[in-house]
């Protein structure tokens, strides 16, 4: 008999071995080995260990999930829960008759979840909607003591089934897993929701102790349990709800809203069916918000967020989400009274939503308060250390208030939380490069158009040119030349950019060069007489003579009152040693009547002109732009010469 004992001992400990070893060789990735090892316990059980065996093919079945191959798992959870069925057992857990009640305390386990989502990765549908339903089902009818489990495979139950081996226990149990601001426990507001989750009265607390823990009168072990499975079956049954309705919709653009309203219906319509009205309405939310990312669902979406304001429907957590989302929605219409009104809402029902602050804030920030709106974003902040959205915001407000060593610190602690976000990075480059630091603004629009974020941004690109040429040390510009010439391969249009690139090849000498730019530019601003000028200085200078003088007859017959043009004509005549006398007087002629008009003497009148039609050349101050939707200012031309310099330059260019 005692050697008996032994045997029975060395097979249970070779059979716990073996399915410690698979999941080691599970954790290392090692799928085929642990499956190996877990079908030879599941060999090596008797058939008379329902319970160890069901674990067993949970396991098998969950190995097969993690390497990729559904089909064997779906055969194996498939296998697990007829097994179930055929001992009596629920495919989802409850609770004995006693403690069930109108509170519907159920617990859907993993292995249903993953069988669902199996089907999914197959596509097809039709066996989701049929275990979908199966998943829904209360058997209310079966005793609470069909679950037997044999007292010697108790040492087995912590071994088989860790957390690590479902790939959905983070992701049921994580607070986030829907994409809400706040995904919920799902309290149930039955009038009996107290029967399970609430401590019970003082009057029944005498003859029930095992209720009530002795000293803190608060609930026991068993009765929090409860609640934790339940909160866990409802966010799997949103899960599996989520799941089966997209699989329904397939690929919905905004010309097939419609199957995503009926998808999302026929989950709402079971839901109500099988008596569950709270997750129906988390869904209905569900629905709104994926309607929400469709354009011609907006209007579908708001008013699935205002149903939440009625008193039948009026929900503790649901009714602050929708408000928040509202507000949201109205902030990008530019409705701030709405926008105002919904946040006001939503932190009378739960005054530590960080999402709801964050709205407020941007309603007090758009109403030009901006002091209580950064109040606002700090509070945010305080609640939610990595709240994103109000940590921008904040730095911001701080940028508009010209607080640039705040906005600098909010927006560098973004930019470690999310990395490589080009607005952040836009407005790291902007306030650096308003406290002067010219590395790091560099650094920052380096960042800004590297692959991957934006690097065809020919804005950012012409803002680069000119910062390295305000601070270049040498004469070339290559830095500069480089950025500039980026930024006009990406947009060819900006007349800044493209007269920095004629003036440097001017004082290059290479006047072909630029006279490409300048016809460019002529191109772009066809009433400016200034550009054919400066195109026709270019071919003099290259001693293309023939050319200028046509050029500059053509901007005579356009402009016959310009004086720039008739000097050039002038000087181009006698260049050329033709007769000028008719330009000539026509020079005078203009000159005089200039003389009358502004009362200045035609070489001041020359240089005032000149500088009047030539906005830009500036000081070495590159102009800054405020945000990437604003228009581009004027760039900066100078590289580090003095503008006298450059005036000096663009003179012999056009004289």
């Amino acid at each position: 008999m005692h050697e008996g004992i032994v045997l029975f001992c060395r097979l249970r400990a070779v059979r716990s071995v073996r399915v410690n070893i698979g999941n080691i060789y599970l954790a290392q990735g090692r799928h085929g080995e642990a499956l190996k090892m877990y079908h030879i316990a599941l060999d090596s059980t008797p058939a008379n260990s329902n319970f160890l065996r069901c674990k067993l093919l949970k396991t098998i079945g969950d190995a097969y999930f993690l390497a990729g191959k559904f089909t064997e798992a779906t055969a194996t959870y498939e296998q697990l829960l007829k097994v179930r069925a055929q001992l009596g057992w629920s495919v989802s857990a409850f609770l004995p008759r006693g403690l069930r009640g109108p509170s519907r305390c159920v617990s859907v386990e993993s292995e249903s979840l993953n069988l669902l989502l199996c089907y999914y990765a197959a596509g097809n549908k039709a066996k989701m909607q049929e275990h979908f339903l199966h998943m829904l089902v209360m058997q209310d009818d079966m005793s609470g003591t069909d679950e037997l489990v044999e007292d010697d495979e108790d040492d087995d139950e912590d071994q088989l089934s860790p957390s690590s081996m479902s790939p959905l226990i983070v992701a049921a149990q994580s607070a986030s897993f829907c994409g809400a601001s706040s995904c919920c426990p799902f309290p149930d507001n039955s009038p009996n929701h107290g029967a399970a989750c609430s401590p019970p009265s003082s009057q029944n607390s005498s003859s029930s102790g095992a209720d009530l823990s002795p000293a803190s009168g608060e609930p026991d072990g068993f009765t929090q349990l409860i609640c934790q499975r339940r909160k866990q079956t409802y966010r799997r049954l949103v899960l599996a709800g989520g799941l089966v309705a997209q699989a329904l919709a397939g690929n919905v653009t905004g010309s097939f809203a419609a199957n995503l309203q009926s998808a999302f219906d026929w989950v709402i319509e079971c839901f109500r069916s099988h008596g569950y009205r709270e997750l129906a309405y988390e869904i209905e939310m569900h629905k709104a918000n994926a309607l929400l990312r469709l354009k011609c669902g907006v209007d579908t979406a708001v008013k699935i967020y205002r149903s939440f304001e009625h008193v039948e429907r009026h929900h503790a957590v649901l009714t602050p989400r929708a408000s928040t989302n509202l507000s949201f929605i109205y902030i990008l219409e530019n409705d701030l009274p709405q926008a105002t009104k919904y946040a006001d809402i939503a932190l009378s029902a739960d005054r530590y939503n960080a999402h709801a602050l964050v709205n407020k804030g941007c309603c007090l920030l758009l109403a030009g308060k901006r002091q209580e709106a950064r109040h606002h974003f700090l509070e945010a902040l305080g609640l939610d250390t990595e709240c994103v959205e109000a940590l921008y915001n904040f730095g911001l407000a701080c940028k508009i208030d010209d607080q640039l060593d705040e906005a600098l610190e909010a927006f560098s602690r973004f930019n470690q939380i999310l990395p490589s976000q080009p607005e952040v990075l836009y407005h790291l480059g902007d306030i650096s490069e308003s406290m002067g630091q010219y590395e790091k603004t560099m650094e920052w629009f380096s960042l800004l158009t590297s692959p991957g974020v934006r690097p065809t941004d020919a804005r950012i690109l012409g803002r680069m040119g000119a910062a390295a040429a305000a601070h270049s040390q040498d004469d070339e510009d290559k830095q500069a030349l480089h950025y500039f010439l980026s930024s006009y391969s990406y947009y060819p249009y900006s007349v800044d950019v493209i007269t920095w690139l004629g003036v440097y090849f001017v004082k290059q000498q290479l006047f072909d060069k630029a006279a490409e730019f300048f016809h460019r530019a002529a191109a772009l601003q066809p009433a400016e007489p200034k550009w054919l000028l400066m195109v026709a200085s270019c071919y003099r200078r290259s001693e293309n003579f023939p050319l200028a003088l046509a050029l500059y007859k053509k901007v005579h017959r356009e402009h016959p009152a310009d004086v720039e043009c008739l000097r050039c004509l002038v000087t181009v005549c006698k260049e050329m040693r033709i007769p000028d006398d008719q330009y000539a007087a026509l020079l005078r002629k203009a000159e005089n009547a200039q003389q009358i008009i502004y009362g200045l003497q035609p070489p001041g009148a020359s240089s005032a002109r000149l500088e009047e039609r030539q906005p830009i050349v500036q000081s070495g101050r590159t102009t800054q732009i405020r945000s990437l939707g604003a228009r581009q200012k004027t760039l900066a031309l100078t590289d580090g010469a003095a503008p006298e310099e450059d005036m000096a330059i663009i003179e012999n260019l056009v004289f």
